[in-house]
């Protein structure tokens, strides 16, 4: 250590901290990436999936009502209106079974799903049949297909909505707490490696301090001493 140059130490001294301040930035990174990772699963496999179930069970409670109300009306415009709404709200349910069906990730909830789409099969063959009913003129036939055989489908299907709700918001929170967890590992060890940066970074300023005075106080002893020999 002591036949080393002076200037290899600085450059190995400052190049350890260079080291230590990539290897910092390095995990800080890839935490960051990891962290940011997890929250998009959340959003993609968990709140979409959720806005999506929501948003079914809505629309088939009022798609409920509008069958009931287009079968008692007597007003043809109105009727008609009824049943346009009806169209839409079927087409919308079939584009959120869609993002669901995309963003199911588990076997539990594809199995969920799989009960779902069943039940949902199911009252979109009575809803046809109501349609028919409705459009020909038999209203009060049509109203007793919802209140018999629909009424079982529909609670049916509204079990099958309701567990997979349920499901979904069940893995959205154990998706949140794996992400808390995380997010305080990643600060753990960057503040371990910062920590470990800046006691690296005093310690070298020390050993720097030592190897630099030493040989400069040592020169100036040997100065003083030839310069008392000289003045005697």
């Amino acid at each position: 250590m002591k036949n080393i140059k002076l200037s290899t130490k600085l450059v190995a001294g400052f190049l350890f901290i260079a080291v230590i301040s990539g290897i910092v930035g390095v995990v800080g990174i890839y935490s960051l990436r990891q962290i940011t990772k997890a929250d998009a699963e959340l959003y993609t496999y968990n709140t979409v999936p959720l806005a999506g179930i929501g948003l079914l069970g809505a629309n088939f409670q009022e798609l409920r009502v509008l069958f009931r109300d287009a079968s008692e009306e007597q007003d043809e415009t109105r009727r008609k209106e009824k049943m346009t709404q009806i169209d839409q709200l079927r087409k919308e349910n079939a584009e959120n079974l869609k993002k669901i069906e995309g963003a199911v990730n588990t076997p539990e909830k594809k199995k969920l799903l799989e009960n779902l789409k069943s039940g949902l099969a199911a009252y979109s063959k009575l809803m046809d049949k109501m349609t028919g009913q409705i459009n020909s003129g038999m209203g009060e036939a049509a109203k007793g297909v919802l209140q018999t055989d629909g009424l079982l489908a529909a609670r049916q299907l509204n079990e099958a909505i309701s567990k997979l709700f349920d499901a979904s918001v069940a893995e959205a929170g154990r998706s949140s707490e794996k992400n808390s967890s995380l997010a305080v590992k990643s600060n753990v060890v960057s503040m371990t490696l910062t920590g470990v940066n800046v006691v690296a970074a005093i310690l070298f300023g020390f050993l720097m301090t030592l190897l630099t005075t030493r040989p400069i106080n040592r020169a100036i002893g040997g100065l003083m001493g030839a310069a008392d020999q000289v003045g005697e």
